[in-house]
């Protein structure tokens, strides 16, 4: 004999494997599996947040160079680089600051 709390848990579970997996949940799901280290687990939590943009700290100093050289600090490698590396809204973000408007 089911309880009607057991029918309505196996109704929401039938309900719950009828939905498609989200990815980011399926993502951290696997970060808490007993195999992975906390600094597995930190490594991979930290490219995720990084993927496609720049450390802020690359912003900073790209935002640096150019307010204190214009433009021709796009003509050293480094600052090439770090243009490389910012994400679209990045990029935006050090127009805004420098006044500049800096086109890949």
């Amino acid at each position: 004999m089911t309880t009607s709390f057991e029918r309505a848990c196996a109704r929401a579970d039938a309900k719950a494997m009828r939905q498609p997996r989200d990815p980011e949940t399926e993502r951290l799901r696997a970060l808490l599996d007993d195999n992975v280290s906390l600094d597995r687990a930190y490594a991979l939590i930290n490219a995720h947040h990084f993927r496609g943009r720049a450390a802020e700290s690359t912003v900073e100093a790209l935002v640096y160079d150019l307010r204190e050289h214009g433009l021709d600090a796009l003509k050293r490698p480094g600052n090439a680089r770090r243009l490389s590396d910012l994400s679209d809204e990045q990029l935006a973000t050090v127009n805004k600051r420098t006044g500049l408007t800096i086109k890949r």
